[in-house]
């Protein structure tokens, strides 16, 4: 019986490879191996293909979620922001790893920013990891701890984007970050680096921002946008769904791709 290997791509870049020069001779030696080998080339994203496969053929294969989940509530957003105290406040969230690669340093900055406009801004950071004390401690230097949660992990993703107004994603480089989709399927007012692909952008409100530009100038971007109404917020789900981010219709996709592999 003929066997297949399937290759997948989740991400457009690594740190640890790119610093490192052997890391970065192993990760060419590997590509080459992938462009001889008869792979079934599998990506999420144009950038992450590019980063494993170079320029050869692959299979787009969408980060599906059960966007059931991810509907917009308002009872839920009412009784949320009344058990954080939010109910006079503009929240921003994001979710991510505490890393350099989601970029929270930049993320901050730009809340600051936010900050001086709307007073009464919050930033929910949901998430864990290695820089987590470094950042509390410049939230600390810059005197806005009270505005700034530091959520933890958490198991209700879903729920608590429905307490949110905007979704901001800073990161240096994505494959095609699932956090995005999560939050415009939640219909959030969603801005994202420019180093993430286009890919990611699902809605018409969902706004790139130049990365390399100061805190104020993307602040800037966000407070000028205009606002997704509630109403909006639940046809948004309907339209990740129309672009092929439903995860069952990922599994439907995957049964007929193997089945035809055999």
């Amino acid at each position: 019986m003929h066997q297949k290997v399937i290759i997948q791509s989740h991400n457009s870049s690594k740190k640890a490879v790119v610093r490192n020069l052997f890391k970065r001779f192993l990760h060419n030696i590997g590509k080459v191996v992938v462009k001889r080998a008869d792979f079934v080339q599998f990506s999420v994203s144009e950038p992450a293909a590019k980063w494993l496969f170079d320029e050869r053929d692959y299979v787009q294969i969408n980060n599906g979620i059960d966007l059931k989940r991810y509907i917009f509530s308002q009872d839920l957003r009412d009784r949320l922001r009344a058990e954080y105290g939010f109910q006079d406040s503009v929240v921003f969230g994001h979710i991510g790893r505490f890393d350099d690669q989601k970029n929270h340093s930049k993320l901050i900055e730009i809340f600051t920013c936010i900050l001086k406009q709307q007073p009464n801004a919050k930033l929910f950071l949901i998430g864990d990891g290695p820089l987590r004390s470094t950042l509390e401690a410049k939230v600390q230097v810059l005197g806005i701890q009270n505005a700034v949660i530091f959520a933890g992990m958490r198991s209700n993703v879903d729920e608590l984007l429905n307490m949110m107004d905007y979704f901001v994603f800073p990161s240096l480089y994505e494959g095609l970050p699932l956090a995005m989709i999560e939050a415009q399927a939640n219909g959030l007012d969603t801005f994202y680096s420019n180093r993430i692909t286009k890919e990611v952008q699902l809605l018409p409100s969902t706004t790139p921002f130049d990365i390399s530009a100061d805190g104020e100038r993307i602040s800037k971007i966000i407070l000028d946008s205009p606002k997704n109404s509630n109403e909006m917020r639940l046809h948004s789900n309907r339209i990740v769904k129309e672009k092929g981010y439903d995860k069952l219709d990922t599994v439907v996709f995957l049964r007929k791709f193997y089945l035809e592999l055999v």
